[in-house]
């Protein structure tokens, strides 16, 4: 049987004391450090997040070795994901670049290279060719015989005046799409997926 003095009854009614406060101040605290600061960081995020891409762009290669002297086909699709129409003559350039390379190398003439697309003079004849723009959800596809295509060196600006596809060195690189969309006077860059690829 457990008795309780007059001093256990003082401890006791100090602990309930100081008990009730602590637990008013963490609760306190809770409120004002963790409700108000998670919200503020939810409206961040909101805020920063990037609006969806205009247009979905897709790369397909039908091997993952590019033979400088043998044909290599990869076909290039387009789709118009925007209720704005998307003009075939915007920037559509396809980028062959060296694996795991500097800031610095990408500097330097080479192992960077691109063939620009021309969309409005290079689809079949179509309905959406003739009208110049895809609207939203169509699409086109251009399959694209890498060989015969004229390429680049991409630290120089401007059309390449003769190919340099046989120049190319061998190894690994990195093969993608990159879509200027404009608006105005204003381009969105829109990226396809990378590929890796074996040029030999």
């Amino acid at each position: 049987m457990n008795i309780k003095t007059p001093t256990d009854k003082a401890m006791n009614t100090n602990t309930r004391h100081i008990r009730t406060p602590h637990l008013i101040i963490t609760v306190v605290l809770l409120f004002c450090c963790g409700v108000t600061p998670g919200a503020k960081f939810m409206a961040q995020q909101n805020e920063n997040r990037p609006s969806p891409d205009k247009v979905a762009v897709t790369l397909h290669t039908e091997s993952s070795e590019l033979q400088k002297k043998r044909p290599c086909f990869v076909t290039v699709t387009i789709r118009n994901l925007s209720a704005e129409a998307f003009d075939l003559t915007d920037s559509v350039t396809l980028r062959l670049e060296k694996s795991g390379q500097t800031e610095e190398a990408k500097k330097k003439v080479g192992p960077n290279f691109y063939t620009w697309l021309s969309l409005d003079s290079e689809l079949p004849d179509s309905g959406i060719k003739r009208r110049g723009t895809l609207l939203q959800g169509e699409e086109v596809s251009l399959r694209l015989e890498l060989s015969q295509r004229r390429w680049g060196h991409s630290i120089l600006s401007g059309y390449p005046s003769k190919s340099v596809y046989l120049e190319i060195p061998d190894g690994q690189y990195d093969l993608f799409v990159d879509v200027e969309v404009m608006e105005g006077n204003k381009g969105t860059k829109v990226r396809s997926s990378v590929l890796s690829i074996r040029v030999s």
